[in-house]
């Protein structure tokens, strides 16, 4: 019955143009579950602000701590994608699910997402180099592709779980594309996402309560938005 009743909801939701009350009344239809959902992502950043915070730890311990999490996340954020796009077609959002998500998306975090995400740590680094060079035309250029990366990685996860045969490459080639295709609502959405990560940045507790799920939440309404079939 309650499964029925949150896939009734869910294509009524569906019918709603605006991204950002789909995603909103997705995260208050079932906001119990969605705050542990989202406390369980933020817990896997813990050791990484541990290892950032406390300077004077062993610098090993520092790095084995910081690992983690970067592989922590990655997985977490795909387990996001996966149970969150079942959610949005009105599964009831509970461990089982949660499980089958992470297991279901393993490999795709891996191979796909960590390869995607980790070009802001590169473009991070060239950043530094070419300020600490003096060179700004270059600091310029490698800040706006940072920009249009984050625009394109608006697309990477729900992609990643609609289309799982698509590799890493082929994530990126779809997201240009959709881009492409629906600049505006793509801008749209990024702009949701951000004022969502500030918020949540500024309150704190936004970040631990809130902030992670429904970007992931604006992402998946945005993929369908610009994807559904007319």
């Amino acid at each position: 019955m309650d499964n029925r009743r949150n896939k009734t909801k869910a294509q009524e939701m569906q019918a709603d143009p605006r991204i950002l009350r789909q995603s909103i009344a997705l995260w208050r239809a079932q906001w119990k579950a969605m705050l542990l959902l989202n406390f369980a992502w933020v817990a896997q950043a813990a050791p990484l602000f541990l290892a950032l915070a406390f300077i004077t730890w062993p610098y090993a311990i520092r790095i084995v701590l910081s690992i983690y999490s970067v592989l922590a996340l990655i997985l977490a954020a795909a387990t996001l994608f996966g149970t969150l796009n079942q959610v949005s077609d009105g599964a009831q959002l509970n461990l089982s699910l949660v499980w089958q998500s992470l297991k279901s998306q393993f490999t795709n975090a891996y191979l796909n997402l960590l390869p995607l995400y980790s070009l802001f740590f590169w473009l991070l680094l060239a950043d530094r180099w070419a300020i600490e060079k003096t060179l700004f035309v270059e600091a310029t250029l490698i800040r706006l592709v940072f920009l249009i990366l984050g625009v394109l990685s608006l697309y990477w996860g729900p992609a990643m779980v609609e289309v799982p045969a698509l590799s890493a490459i082929g994530l990126f080639i779809a997201s240009y594309k959709l881009l492409w295709h629906r600049p505006g609502k793509t801008l749209q959405a990024g702009l949701l996402s951000l004022l969502a990560l500030l918020l949540g940045i500024l309150t704190v507790a936004g970040v631990l309560l809130i902030a992670p799920v429904l970007v992931v939440l604006i992402q998946i309404q945005l993929f369908r938005a610009v994807t559904v079939k007319k």
